[in-house]
Formats: structure tokens, C-alpha cells, sequence
């Protein structure tokens, strides 16, 4: 699924496993380059890797059990994040 998306600048693994995502998506077409393994890393700084990765905007999209470390991650975005009020759109 993943190797049909359009613009995907990054993919951060982690968790198990992901050595057989990269080692499919990437015999499926995907440049390498596009992979950051970040097992072992703390939730913090996976969570600023990600951060510091958007710049002004954007969309985060995680595939895999949640529980471990991808539990941990959502729980910091959750604690950590704010609302943005976005302007009206004229109809």
C-alpha cells in the first residue's frame, strides 16, 4: 500500500518487524534513502526527530500494533501538542 502513496519525503521505523517492511517497500520501488530506523531511540527523541522533520506542516501516518513504543509515541503527541485554529474557508 505504502509504495503507491504520492510525496512521501520519510518513513520512521519502529518496533519489530520493521526490517521486512523496509527490505518489501524497497523491492517494491522505494529509495532507501526514504527510511530512518529509530529502534532503540527514545520516545523523546523520536518524537523530536519527527518534529523537527515537519517544519511548519505535516501529516503523520502510523501503521502497526499499538502498544510499546508506537503507544508511548502517541501518548507524547497527545501531551504535547496544541490546537491550531484554521481560517474559514468561503463556501
Amino acid at each position: 500500500m505504502v509504495s503507491q502513496f504520492e510525496d512521501i519525503h520519510r518513513f520512521v521505523l519502529i518496533g519489530s518487524g520493521t526490517y521486512i517492511f523496509a527490505k518489501s517497500a524497497i523491492q517494491l520501488g522505494l529509495d532507501p534513502a526514504l527510511f530512518v530506523v529509530a529502534e532503540g531511540q527514545s520516545t523523546e527523541e523520536i518524537f523530536e526527530h519527527l518534529v523537527e522533520s515537519a517544519g511548519d506542516s505535516a501529516m503523520l501516518f502510523g501503521v502497526a500494533n499499538i502498544g510499546g513504543p508506537g503507544l508511548d509515541l502517541v501518548r507524547f503527541f497527545k501531551n504535547r501538542s496544541r490546537r491550531v485554529q484554521m481560517p474559514a474557508v468561503a463556501a
